[in-house]
């Protein structure tokens, strides 16, 4: 249960981690493109939730399978 809890935790961390830099990058670099093109994207956002919600949904998924196949590899072990 330990390392079940351990792995959603450290997934979560790093799923937050992860979109905060990727949200962060996207936006700096689509700036710098429409600078660079002297294009007004006045829709253009980094952030688009639907695509946050199936990372978010997917990478969960992910984890869990990890927790639980690491959690059945330890029983096996202990």
């Amino acid at each position: 249960l330990l390392m079940f809890i351990e792995t959603i935790v450290l997934g979560a961390a790093s799923l937050a981690i992860g979109i905060t830099v990727g949200v962060g990058l996207a936006e700096g670099i689509g700036q710098l493109l429409m600078k660079q093109l002297e294009f007004a994207g006045e829709g253009y956002k980094a952030f688009y939730l639907p695509s946050m919600t199936v990372t978010c949904i997917f990478f969960f998924a992910l984890f869990v399978l990890s927790a639980i196949m690491n959690s059945i590899k330890l029983s096996r072990i202990s």
